[in-house]
């Protein structure tokens, strides 16, 4: 049993998992299904700081 079926969600409220990452992934992380957002770290602090 994975951790977000372990999760007691109320009724009507969605889980969507999303992976935080800095620098590059393998392409089995991007290719698996298991994330729904991937999200590089650089696009969210500006590329000049990260």
């Amino acid at each position: 049993m994975g951790k977000v079926a372990r999760l007691s969600i109320p009724r009507g409220i969605s889980v969507r998992t999303a992976l935080v990452y800095e620098g590059r992934l393998l392409p089995i992380v991007k290719a698996n299904a298991y994330f729904n957002a991937l999200v590089d770290i650089s696009s969210l602090i500006g590329d000049g700081l990260a």
